[in-house]
């Protein structure tokens, strides 16, 4: 009798604290739930924002050398240009193969040989 009853205290001790093991697993996966929904929430508003349009609408003001007004179509063109979001990349490129040919450059080469 006694060890059917120390079973039975023991089982039901041991389903307490499954239970509450599975609560806290609940709690834990609501808990992921609402974070896992408020970062698939800010991931969307990023890809909205990367979506865009990839030009910065730069604004253009006065004259270029006193002859193209702010209307002029080389003046837009150069500026749809540098406000790309790419061309910032482009120039760093062009600067990091620049100075990597630099050091490659060998000063005391002799011409001819």
């Amino acid at each position: 009798m006694r060890n059917s009853a120390e079973k039975s205290v023991k089982d039901s001790a041991e389903q307490n604290t499954i239970t509450v093991k599975t609560d806290d697993l609940k709690s834990k996966k609501a808990r992921s739930n609402k974070m896992n929904f408020s970062i698939s929430k800010i991931k969307q508003s990023e890809v909205k924002k990367q979506s865009g349009p990839k030009i910065r609408d730069i604004k253009l003001m006065g004259s270029s050398m006193m002859v193209m007004n702010q209307d002029n179509g080389f003046r837009v063109f150069c500026s749809k240009i540098v406000g790309h979001s790419n061309f910032d990349n482009f120039v760093l490129f062009l600067i990091l193969s620049s100075t990597i040919l630099l050091a490659i450059e060998d000063p005391f080469e002799k011409p001819g040989s």
